[in-house]
């Protein structure tokens, strides 16, 4: 039986790693966990065991390790009493014990807070993200917003697959004239007057091969007797009549629905870039002048009706320029929900990472916002169906953006599951007990700065599940909560 340590001195308040390593021959998932009297100026977590398989001559054993996460409560020295481990030898027949001598570390000072002199960068508030814009619109426009594309698309298929009947043929009288606008139109649509390009408008409009076909050669055959050598200079009543019957078959321009959609969109676009009016926050003002208390106060008293990025960075930064870390980070999470891309925030957590090392095990998170994703979800829903309405025979171009669509919308619906969580930051270390009261067995220990699940509460205690699946109670007041914004 031996100590280990994680380090040759420790500091007041700060975790010292103590290990206690027991080796042998034997059945090493038997091997019980040491009694240790640990000194009373000491708090101890227990943080698990791991165990190491070798042969012990012809038997199986090992060395198992006990881990145990020690804080010292002040300066001077601590002192890790002996061990006594007993155990049974089978080949005397006889109970024995095993023992480690003492070991005193010296306790140094708690780590000094350092002055944080040069303030961290606080946001202005002045501009509202297009996306949280979007998205923050009233859930009735959102749904007009959603629903009136696919209405418009399910309408336009209805009316291209109804089966279409035949006019009587009309008075030929202007059908000369409609021919002539129906073909300047499409000349300045397909950028020019060949056949060929104004069959193919003629088919982006929704015409079959052979109509269109057919009506281009009634325009060449028009323009061949109004202005040909062999012509008569007007047009024939059979050319006329046949023009007219052709016209009355040719389905309603879809590229007028286009550009209504398309200018509908332009009208969301441009009243999301409106800017949007804010306040004047003062919390600002008592920041820029070192009143970081009284910053995060104000700060914080704006957040709670107010789930923009910039607002919670603020509150981060005056609660880590006011030494309460534990808080800082719990804004921050939220900050870093809103704003993943902020450099300001990504700097302010990863020097809180530097100063917490349970930090770094939190930093991944998703490159977008759950806003982003919505906002993209419904501009790609009406970019598809403008496209649908433009050129719906391209089938694979329209689908794959309304696919896009919808998984941009199972992001953005995932993301606000995931940050709707219940979480919180612990103040310092804990135990984590059985049950709701301070006598109960300890299930394990968590240490400070831990970002944990909150289940229910209890009185003054939370039921929490850390990172790696562990849940137990806690005290309520060493949790920095997390606010759940969805």
């Amino acid at each position: 039986v031996e100590y280990r340590l994680g380090q040759s001195s420790a500091r007041a308040g700060a975790v010292l790693q103590v290990d206690v390593v027991v080796s042998g021959a034997g059945n090493l998932a038997l091997w019980p966990t040491p009694k240790v009297p640990w000194p009373a100026d000491a708090r101890v977590y227990e943080e698990g065991t791991d165990g190491t398989l070798h042969p012990s001559g012809q038997h199986l054993g090992g060395s198992k390790r006990f881990r145990f996460a020690a804080v010292p409560d002040s300066a001077g020295s601590l002192s890790l009493p002996p061990i006594e481990y007993p155990y049974f030898d089978p080949g005397t027949g006889l109970y024995k014990s095993a023992h480690a001598p003492g070991v005193v570390v010296p306790v140094l000072d708690a780590a000094p807070v350092g002055e944080r002199g040069t303030p961290v960068p606080v946001e202005e508030q002045g501009f509202v993200p297009v996306a949280d814009r979007i998205v923050g619109l009233d859930p009735r426009v959102l749904a007009v917003l959603v629903a009136l594309p696919l209405l418009v698309m399910a309408l336009v298929g209805w009316l291209i697959k109804r089966p279409r009947r035949r006019a009587a043929p009309r008075s030929s009288g202007n059908a000369a004239e409609r021919l002539e606008r129906l073909v300047d139109s499409l000349a300045r649509t397909a950028g020019g007057s060949t056949p060929r390009g104004l069959v193919a408008a003629l088919r982006d409009a929704g015409v079959d091969r052979e109509g269109a076909e057919r009506l281009i050669s009634l325009h060449a055959s028009l323009e061949a007797e109004r202005f040909g050598a062999a012509g008569t200079g007007r047009p024939t009543p059979e050319l006329l009549s046949s023009i007219d019957a052709l016209l009355a078959t040719i389905p309603p321009q879809l590229r007028r629905l286009a550009g209504a959609g398309a200018m509908l969109l332009l009208v969301v676009g441009v009243c999301a870039l409106l800017p949007a009016s804010v306040s004047a926050q003062s919390g600002t003002e008592l920041y820029l002048t070192g009143e970081y208390a009284a910053a995060a106060r104000t700060f914080r008293a704006q957040a709670t009706s107010n789930a923009l990025a910039t607002v919670w960075y603020d509150l981060a930064a005056s609660e880590y320029m006011a030494h309460h870390d534990p808080e800082a980070v719990a804004a921050l999470l939220i900050a870093r929900q809103r704003a993943p891309r902020n450099r300001h925030v990504e700097a302010l957590w990863n020097a809180l990472a530097r100063e917490h090392e349970q930090l770094r095990s939190a930093g991944a998170h998703w490159p977008v916002s759950a806003e982003e994703s919505l906002a993209a979800s419904l501009l790609l829903l009406w970019l598809g169906a403008v496209l649908f309405l433009v050129v719906r025979r391209n089938r694979a171009l329209w689908i794959s953006v309304l696919l896009c669509s919808v998984g941009a919308a199972i992001v953005g619906f995932s993301l606000r599951a995931i940050r709707a969580a219940p979480l919180a930051v612990l103040v310092g270390p804990s135990g984590l007990r059985v049950s709701p009261y301070g006598l109960a067995p300890q299930l394990g220990s968590v240490l400070p700065f831990s970002v944990v699940r909150l289940d229910r509460r209890q009185g003054g205690w939370w039921l929490i599940e850390t990172s790696d699946g562990t849940s137990g109670w806690v005290p309520a007041d060493i949790l920095a909560p997390v606010l759940a914004l969805d």
